[in-house]
This record gives C-alpha cells, sequence and structure tokens, in this order.
C-alpha cells in the first residue's frame, strides 16, 4: 500500500519502477493497481455539484 498527498510524485515513483532492473529484466511484474482518494464523493459533490453538507 502507497500513499501520497503528491500525484505527482507517485506518477515518478511507478517511472522509476518501470526503468528499474528488476522490472525490466522480468524478475517483478505489476499485476494490478488500484487507485482511489479519500472522501472523493465528497469532494466531487461539493465542487461539481455545489452540494453543500
Amino acid at each position: 500500500m502507497c500513499e501520497t498527498d503528491d500525484l505527482k510524485f507517485y506518477h515518478f515513483m511507478w517511472e522509476e519502477i518501470r526503468d528499474s532492473i528488476p522490472y525490466t529484466s522480468g524478475y517483478v511484474k505489476i499485476k494490478e493497481v488500484i487507485m482511489g482518494m479519500e472522501n472523493a464523493f465528497q469532494t466531487y459533490e461539493k465542487e461539481s455539484l455545489k452540494m453543500n453538507q
């Protein structure tokens, strides 16, 4: 599990993993990446739908 406040940093981390020797040599496989955002539905409702709690 990985947690970050900086999506750019998160993206750079994955780029470094993809360029690493274990990954490019086939020793490591990335099978599944699931990304989520804490309380995303609340942010969506507040910012996109202009709903206030």
